[in-house]
């Protein structure tokens, strides 16, 4: 998958940071991340739209696509629905 995809946000870039993940990936048997959802009140996520947004992360970094490049074996799940937040403006900078 193309790091240029719609998916590939800042947003997701934060996440991906401050979960460390791609820097060590552990050999062995699949992880799998739990991970609630929030959406600033103005936002339109949807549970459907949050699932499709961790597959394609795990599918980032499940995928060697070239040298110096390592496939993780990571995968992501919701825990519980898609809620909103109140707190700022929504701007993520």
């Amino acid at each position: 998958m193309n790091l240029t995809h719609k998916l590939f946000t800042p947003a997701l870039v934060l996440l991906l940071a401050l979960l460390g993940l791609g820097m060590n990936c552990p050999p062995g048997p699949d992880v799998t991340h739990r991970l609630q959802i929030r959406r600033y009140i103005t936002s339109s996520m949807t549970d459907v739209r949050a699932d499709k947004i961790l597959a394609d992360m795990a599918e980032l970094l499940q995928t060697n696509d070239g040298p110096g490049d390592v496939a993780c074996g990571v995968g992501f799940t919701r825990d519980g629905n898609v809620t909103p937040f109140t707190t700022g403006n929504g701007i993520i900078q």
